[in-house]
């Protein structure tokens, strides 16, 4: 489909709208809730950061977010007629969707790189988006391994280790369950069949359709996995390799973030609440950039196992939050070159429908 120049236009000024929208939003939540741990005007605050620890923060946030793409490839199986993407463009590419994770629900950013690698290699959109959504549970089942390894050698003071313990534990094992049933999807469809749909049909109002949205979801989400051909256990490292690359790139960023106010959090404290707040975030997933999960997760086990206060753990949320929107603004750049394929009508139509339609594709480039 080939939209007109205006219906272009509309789309991309939606998109633009939304967009902002969805930085604003992310970016207000992070200092709502840095400003409810500490009692210093903001203005004071970033007058004594070091904006070059924010630069790295940023620059990292960037380079683990184009790991999204590379991370799939190994899932992709080779399709008659279709070409396997480069790393680099598979990398500008997820960094350019990731822009539209913001402002559409569920998965928009990868369901609309689907449709591009369709037109642009020859992919089956749907087998794409099943390996884009099987490796982030793959990277949320490294998570839970790392964070049920360390915990047990985590140094946590006495007086919240109970509360740390629950929180932590409770999450790692969730995550743990999550990512293998993304081997199972048979298994998560039958669980929602019988835990989300009765309580879709029973619940009045609001919280009944709510319930008839998340087992529609997952639904989707089993269909999805099951797409994905089976490809050996090589592949299932490659893609550990680089969902572990994403995590230290990503820990990296927070290590930034908290330097810009000069802060040094334990590292391995730190790096465990980088892989409780990715579980929180994808457990999440229908909430755009997990938002409020993510913030409360990362204050919330960087006081208890990295050493620092909640206002220093507020501190590094504020850091963090700006060097997310910061690789916004830069991930936009990236994006106005893939825009004439991410803003295509159709795209726009399936990101906001959830679904894919079909796997028609070409070699449109």
């Amino acid at each position: 489909m080939t939209p007109s120049p205006r219906s272009r236009a509309r789309v991309l000024l939606r998109t633009l709208v939304v967009v902002g929208v969805g930085t604003s939003v992310l970016g207000l939540t992070g200092l709502a809730l840095s400003r409810f741990f500490t009692d210093r005007p903001v203005v004071e605050l970033l007058a004594d950061v070091d904006w070059g620890w924010l630069a790295l923060a940023t620059g990292c946030v960037l380079a683990g977010t184009a790991s999204h793409g590379p991370r799939m490839r190994p899932l992709l199986p080779d399709s008659p007629g279709a070409t396997r993407p480069g790393t680099a463009a598979l990398g500008s590419l997820y960094v350019a969707a990731s822009v539209l994770n913001l402002s559409f629900p569920g998965p928009a950013g990868e369901l609309a790189a689907a449709v591009v690698l369709g037109r642009t290699h020859g992919q089956r959109p749907t087998t794409v988006l099943a390996a884009s959504l099987h490796a982030r549970f793959v990277a949320l089942l490294v998570a839970a391994l790392i964070t049920l390894a360390a915990l047990p050698v985590l140094d946590i003071p006495a007086e919240v280790r109970p509360i740390a313990w629950a929180g932590a534990g409770g999450l790692g094992l969730g995550g743990l369950v999550l990512g293998g049933l993304s081997f199972k999807p048979e298994v998560l469809r039958g669980l929602s069949d019988r835990i989300n749909a009765p309580l879709a049909e029973r619940l009045p109002g609001p919280l009944g359709r709510g319930f008839g949205k998340v087992h529609l979801q997952v639904e989707q989400l089993a269909d999805s996995l099951v797409a994905v051909p089976r490809q050996g256990v090589g592949a299932y490292l490659s893609a550990a390799a680089w969902s572990v690359g994403s995590l230290l790139t990503s820990f990296t960023a927070i290590l930034c973030a908290a330097q810009a106010f000069g802060l040094s959090p334990e590292w391995l404290g730190t790096f465990v609440t980088l892989c409780l707040t990715l579980i929180a975030a994808i457990a999440l997933i229908l909430l755009p950039g997990g938002l409020g999960s993510f913030d409360l997760t990362l204050v919330g086990m960087l006081v208890a196992a990295a050493g620092l206060t909640p206002e220093e753990a507020g501190l590094v949320l504020l850091g963090v939050r700006v060097a997310q929107v910061a690789s916004v603004g830069l991930a936009a750049v990236v994006f106005l070159y893939w825009a004439r394929q991410l803003l295509d009508a159709d795209v726009v139509e399936q990101m906001e429908s959830g679904v894919l339609d079909g796997d028609e594709s070409s070699t449109e480039g």
